[in-house]
């Protein structure tokens, strides 16, 4: 309910004009500004409203602090299922704590009986704001805030979470002294609404359900109505995708004049590419064909997980920072790592003594030896012991190992990894359903000497992957390039709970060829800038080649390149660039002055003269039902100059003049009817 602060009078929630004398309506029952909510929180403003509910800034008064505040609508209070699903997800919200994401703090109920959530309160502009005063935005930016909205969906699918109304609404950019912090909100809200609209009739193109989300960034699956455990992460990876398409050109993948269309759009129409429909743009084509493989219909197909979409979105800036240096494994780094690996206790340490014997038969105790005066020193066998050795000598050498073993934990706590890679007969925590799958692969198979090879693996329900030689401990999936000094085979371990797998990549090295010698002829140098002059905040793209230089220098703040390529940059200032090229004939320079000029101050917002329209349309309403006619074609004329181009308006005045006018000359009267 709703009552007018002026009459008093008491109106129905829709309305919000008071149609006796115009005034703003204010809410009843406690939810008003400067209220006292549970004794702890005094509300300060309304600040969203939707078909669930409201959300208000609030001051905690014991620590002094802004929460936000959402609590559901009144009418929904009589759904008990609405209710307890509501609080069920605040509840699993609440455990999702992670920098990325709103973070919930309490759930309480309020004095009229409503459930509310406390969150935190986030001061920042909203990405569809930023979108649309600002796009497209810079790769660098785009990359930044995909990364950290995918670094909060990570914590959230490892809790079993899926958002399913990923959209630049439930984005926000705070400032922050680390700089432009990405905030991802309304967890579990979808999964509400879900609830609320389960057993009724809605839009759904497959009859599997009601659609959830919002059309325009809905994944495919989802278009085709699946909800629930038929969702996974993977979908908010899809919406991310459409999120990003959107950053990078200010468009979005797809058009259409319907809801149903643009459901069909993304089940079956494939996304236009970026490069091909924006060129002007130049995104960068690594950039670009992650953007369009977030997008593909098959789920299959996008990154695995939000942590393979953040690895992959790594490997970009790392290589748009430094285009000429890819960093690879030589074979020192190799050894220094299984040599690491040997001190940290990470790999096979050769005892001083032969280890024991392995015990053949079932997880049986091991009696540990008892204390004994130490026996005299006696030299160990050159040569294998062909029989098994009696129990008293074996008896022994267990305790030399166990003597090695704490001499070893305290060197370097290297025994305590020994003991976790002996087999167990436990099943390992983790997955434990699903078949275990491993594949491994080198490309290319045989290098000459100095030169690497790419080695990709991939595993599912796996609890334990390891990559030997030299790699070690890895995750599900991924890639590094390795510069072995012989042929080698290397193997991806894999242990899960149905047992283990073992593939394996050769990768043959042959005799490096006759390197040719360094070039000779005269050091050539370009640098271009395109753009040469940017609006302060967009970028422009470095263009640059050469010949005959072994070493090229891009300054400031490019570093080493190879002889030719391209990069992206963002200058705060009018800068001039300089390529550096050095050979065995000299040194060569070429330069490119970028010209920064200050972002123009945008143009104040437009007054909204909605709540005066209104007011004085239900003003004259009042007065013209009154039969006070100059009354109501005052109100009229001051509604229409407020909105000069609302025909309605006109119309209506034109006629109350004419029934002013006609009452005039019939029954006579002392009015103006609109005339000076």
């Amino acid at each position: 309910m709703k009552i007018c602060p002026t009459c008093q009078g008491s109106y129905p929630n829709n309305y919000s004009i008071c149609p006796s004398d115009g005034d703003a309506l204010k809410e009843v029952g406690g939810w008003s500004d400067g209220s006292i909510i549970r004794g702890k929180y005094r509300l300060e403003a309304k600040v969203g409203q939707g078909g669930m509910g409201s959300v208000y800034k609030a001051t905690h008064l014991a620590f002094g602090e802004l929460r936000a505040l959402k609590v559901i609508a009144p009418e929904l209070l009589a759904d008990e299922l609405f209710v307890q699903r509501f609080t069920k997800e605040a509840v699993i919200t609440r455990r999702l704590q992670h920098p990325n994401a709103v973070r919930v703090d309490d759930i309480d109920k309020a004095e009229d009986g409503r459930p509310f959530i406390v969150m935190e309160f986030i001061e920042g502009k909203s990405l569809k704001k930023l979108i649309r005063e600002e796009g497209p935005l810079p790769v660098p930016r785009v990359l930044s805030i995909i990364k950290q909205s995918a670094n909060a969906l990570e914590a959230a699918h490892k809790l079993g979470m899926v958002h399913r109304d990923i959209k630049p609404d439930n984005i926000a950019l705070v400032d922050t002294p680390d700089g432009e912090t990405v905030k991802v909100l309304d967890f579990g809200i979808a999964k509400v609404k879900e609830a609320r609209t389960e057993g009724s009739a809605g839009l759904t193109l497959t009859g599997a359900g009601v659609v959830i989300g919002t059309p325009q960034y809905m994944s495919p699956e989802q278009a085709m109505g699946k909800k629930g455990d038929e969702l996974d992460g993977r979908a908010d990876l899809y919406s991310l995708g459409v999120v990003m398409y959107q950053m990078l050109t200010a468009d979005l993948p797809f058009k259409a004049d319907t809801t149903m269309e643009m459901l069909l759009a993304h089940m079956q129409k494939q996304p236009a590419p970026i490069r091909e429909m924006h060129p002007e743009l130049q995104v960068p084509e690594d950039v670009a064909s992650l953007a369009m493989r977030l997008l593909e219909k098959q789920r299959d197909m996008r990154p695995a997980s939000a942590r393979a979409l953040i690895q992959e979105i790594e490997k970009i800036e790392k290589d748009m920072l430094n285009p000429a240096q890819t960093r690879v494994l030589t074979a020192d780094d190799l050894m220094q790592s299984s040599e690491g690996r040997r001190q940290a206790g990470g790999g096979p340490v050769p005892p001083p003594v032969p280890a024991p014997p392995r015990p053949q038969a079932g997880p049986a105790p091991v009696e540990r030896p008892k204390p004994a005066p130490p026996p005299a020193p006696r030299p160990l066998p050159s040569m294998p012991v062909p029989s098994p050795p009696p129990p008293k000598p074996s008896e022994s050498r267990w305790g030399i190992w166990v003597a090695v073993v704490v001499l070893v934990v305290g060197l370097g706590g290297g025994g305590l990894y020994i003991a976790t890679r002996q087999p167990s007969t436990t099943t390992p925590s983790g997955p434990t359903g699903g078949t275990l799958t491993a594949t491994l692969t080198a490309d290319p198979t045989t290098i000459e000497k100095g030169q690497s090879a790419h080695l990709r693996w991939s595993s599912q329900n796996a609890t334990d992957l390891d990559l030997e030689p030299g790699v070690g401990k890895v995750q599900g999936e991924g890639s590094i390039t390795v510069t072995p000094e012989e042929s080698v085979t290397y193997t991806l371990t894999a242990k899960g709970a149905s047992g283990t797998q073992s593939p394996t990549a050769h990768v043959s090295v042959t005799s490096a060829a006759v390197k040719p010698p360094p070039p000779v002829g005269p050091v050539t140098a370009t640098l271009v800038a395109e753009p040469t002059v940017i609006v302060q905040g967009r970028s422009v793209v470095l263009r640059w080649s050469s010949q005959n230089a072994t070493d090229l220098d891009l300054e400031p703040g490019v570093g080493k390149v190879r002889m030719e390529g391209y990069t992206s940059v963002t200058p705060q200032e009018s800068t001039t660039y300089t390529l550096i090229a050095t050979g065995a004939n000299g040194a060569r320079t070429s330069t490119a002055h970028v010209r920064v000029t200050p972002a123009p101050t945008p143009p104040p917002p437009p007054v909204d003269h909605t709540k005066e329209i209104k007011a004085a349309l239900t003003m004259a309403k009042f007065h013209w039902g009154r039969g006070e006619y100059d009354d109501a074609i005052a109100f009229y004329q001051k509604a229409l100059q407020l909105d000069p181009s609302n025909a309605e308006v006109r119309q209506t005045l034109d006629a109350v003049k004419k029934a002013c006018k006609t009452e005039k000359n019939t029954l006579g009267g002392n009015f103006k009817c609109g005339e000076p």
